[in-house]
């Protein structure tokens, strides 16, 4: 295969293998800016990168007003949720972290291996958690929103930790519950209901993909004990192409500003951010950022030109064209044969 692009969406999907279910609902639909409001957007990249380098044209923009970056217009809800329901574990199972991970078992479920590439980035995540100094005692409720097979969650089980999580891919529920006996609760994040009470929140990745982070973490928000720790997998820079790095898979690209003015909005503070390779080195997940925020019913929730203030004031703000400059020079620079952080 080619990387040109070769059609409309529905017309590229199909080309690599998409059924009419998923490329009927593939017109794309303009969005407000999923932080602030705003329709006021730039363009960055005018496509995303699919199976096997496809570049297929749903366009990546950055927010006028708040710097926020995403899949803008994208394809409908309905979309999403039929492709997380049928092709999420075959497209991911393609992907070029699939060689070093084998995603899939032989049965179709989620595999032995990536459980085990799960639990070894969770035995990490703990050891960097004792090492900053955060203490998880004995019972600690733990939540992994979109926990894929459980992996993390066994980990910290296997601590004294309380568990849940859940996630809406019916093959790594089938494989959390065949290779570990953990029960997870087959939802979106954003359609749980989370009827306990959490003191630490896991979102390693899931943040990116889900329908609507608001209800999301409008959700956990109110699950959350005084004081909880939100962790948030997002991006940090861009290893190969920036078509790569901003991927069809993920409706939203939280880079660590983008990500603390989204966690703000909802109650969350920011007081911790690292591009450490926390989670292991040798586990499939360089260039990502993390960004450790804690719950508190007094801290401001704000909306609108007010969060717009606050995210410029903080300094949170990153111009869509700056970024769309950085991300040039970046291909420009791997096209040579050089690369910069």
């Amino acid at each position: 295969m080619t990387n040109n692009i070769i059609g409309s969406v529905a017309e590229v999907l199909a080309k690599i293998g998409f059924g009419n279910e998923l490329t009927s609902l593939a017109s794309l639909v303009v969005r407000d800016c999923e932080v602030c409001g705003s329709r006021e957007h730039e363009v960055i990249r005018s496509t995303v990168e699919g199976i096997e380098g496809i570049q297929i044209p749903i366009p990546v923009s950055g927010c006028k007003e708040c710097g926020y970056v995403m899949q803008n217009p994208r394809p409908s809800d309905a979309f999403y949720h039929a492709f997380y329901e049928a092709d999420y574990a075959r497209v991911r199972a393609l992907s070029p972290k699939s060689k070093e991970v084998q995603f899939v078992d032989e049965d179709g479920d989620g595999s032995l291996d990536g459980i085990e590439n799960q639990r070894l980035r969770a035995r990490n995540l703990i050891k960097y958690l004792h090492g900053y100094g955060i203490a998880l005692a004995e019972k600690t409720s733990v939540l992994d929103v979109g926990c894929g097979s459980g992996g993390f969650l066994a980990e910290f089980q296997a601590i004294g930790c309380k568990i849940y999580g859940n996630d809406p891919d019916n093959t790594a529920v089938r494989a959390a519950r065949k290779y570990l006996g953990l029960e997870i609760t087959q939802l979106c994040g954003e359609d749980d209901n989370y009827d306990c009470k959490f003191d630490l929140v896991l979102i390693m990745g899931s943040l990116e993909h889900c329908q609507d982070p608001n209800t999301l973490l409008k959700k956990v928000r109110v699950a959350c004990n005084e004081g909880a720790i939100l962790i948030n997998e997002g991006r940090s820079y861009p290893l190969g192409k920036s078509t790569s790095f901003l991927n069809f898979n993920h409706q939203r690209y939280l880079l660590p500003k983008q990500s603390m003015g989204l966690l703000y909005k909802h109650g969350f503070e920011a007081f911790h951010y690292t591009d450490e390779e926390i989670c292991g080195k040798a586990t499939g997940r360089l260039g990502n950022g993390y960004v450790f925020s804690r719950f508190s019913r007094n801290n401001k929730r704000l909306q609108g030109e007010d969060l717009v203030a606050e995210i410029r004031k903080r300094d949170w703000f990153v111009r869509p064209e700056d970024l769309k400059f950085k991300l040039d020079k970046h291909d420009t620079m791997l096209e040579r044969g050089e690369h910069e952080r």
